[in-house]
């Protein structure tokens, strides 16, 4: 095997990427300043079907928040996980066609060496 291959591999191992397949376009009442805010919110979508989204809360939405639309993902919208060492995916950030985004291995790296 190639140096780039091995390398390709060992990252796919550390680098996992689940499909944004859209958007929601969430409100919510800010208590500490009767405010209401608005947030988009990821709707991923998993293969593996493992209990990534669950961990995350991405199944369930707070009772203070009302979601008001929704919203397509551009197609190849990813989000990035990398392998933590306790044995966890740690979101790292999301990759949108046509956007420069950063080496997600080295990444990784930083958010392990704040930890």
């Amino acid at each position: 095997m190639t140096d780039k291959a091995e390398k390709s591999k060992e990252t796919k191992e550390i680098i996992k990427k689940n499909a944004v397949v859209g958007f929601a376009v969430c409100v919510a009442l800010d208590h500490e300043f009767a405010d209401k805010k608005m947030f988009l919110r990821p709707l991923i979508f998993s293969w593996q079907c493992d209990e990534t989204n669950a961990e995350r809360g991405n199944d369930t939405i707070q009772k203070d928040v009302q979601v008001s639309a929704s919203l397509n993902a551009p197609p190849g919208t990813f989000e990035i996980m990398g392998l933590m060492p306790s044995g966890y995916y740690q979101h790292l950030g999301y990759e949108y066609p046509g956007i420069e985004h950063p080496d997600w291995k080295e990444e990784l790296e930083r958010v392990k060496s704040k930890q």
